[in-house]
């Protein structure tokens, strides 16, 4: 669910609160479920610039922009579980990363996906890996 706020809200330009709140309204997933995605696209929100940046450091020849919208979305989930969240282990939060590329995105997502976010762990839990 939270994959797919950031990439409607990155589509539409539509606000993270509104479209969280619409999504978790139609959804009507646990409870549990609810406040993990609103932990994690408030976290985006309030840290964007840094996530941007942090992916931006880690793929050498690839802008942001350039980037397939799945992945780029992906990415930012996944680097926000691993400069904030550190509850969640850095090898979970590749793996999941990994397998929603390989959901969402083309067959190559996932190789892609994980090199930017293995350069992103080794940087913020280098003690993890």
């Amino acid at each position: 669910m939270a994959f797919r706020v950031l990439f409607q809200c990155e589509a539409s330009g539509d606000s993270y609160a509104e479209t969280l709140e619409m999504m978790l309204d139609r959804d009507g997933s646990a409870e549990a479920v609810a406040v993990y995605v609103r932990r994690l696209v408030d976290a985006f929100e309030a840290n964007a610039g840094a996530v941007e940046r942090a992916i931006r450091s880690a793929s050498d020849r690839w802008k942001l922009d350039r980037m397939a919208a799945t992945d780029r979305t992906v990415l930012k989930l996944g680097v926000v579980e691993l400069m904030f969240f550190d509850d969640v282990p850095a090898k979970v939060a590749l793996d999941e990363a990994v397998e929603m590329a390989r959901k969402f995105g083309t067959e190559e997502s996932g190789k892609f996906v994980n090199g930017i976010l293995d350069r992103v762990a080794r940087t913020y839990r280098a003690g993890e890996l």
